[in-house]
């Protein structure tokens, strides 16, 4: 499968499938995947919480919860 560096809006690189049509396809076009869930994370999650990511994948909410979080396990 052939790779693509999907630049996202917080700023990072994330290394996605093109063959990928949902979540490779929307950080490749859009820069982020999901916008209204992380909208919501952004609602619940502080500097204080530390937040568990199961099944973090390439990282899509990983990294934008690792900024308005004390920390992520992934």
């Amino acid at each position: 499968m052939k790779t693509k560096v999907a630049k996202t809006v917080w700023g990072d690189e994330l290394e996605v499938y093109e063959e990928d049509a949902c979540l490779g396809r929307s950080l490749i076009e859009y820069g982020w995947y999901s916008k209204e869930e992380l909208q919501l994370f952004a609602r619940l999650v502080d500097k204080t919480k530390i937040v568990i990511d199961a099944g973090a994948n390439i990282g899509a909410f990983t990294i934008p919860l690792a900024r308005s979080s004390k920390a992520v396990i992934a």
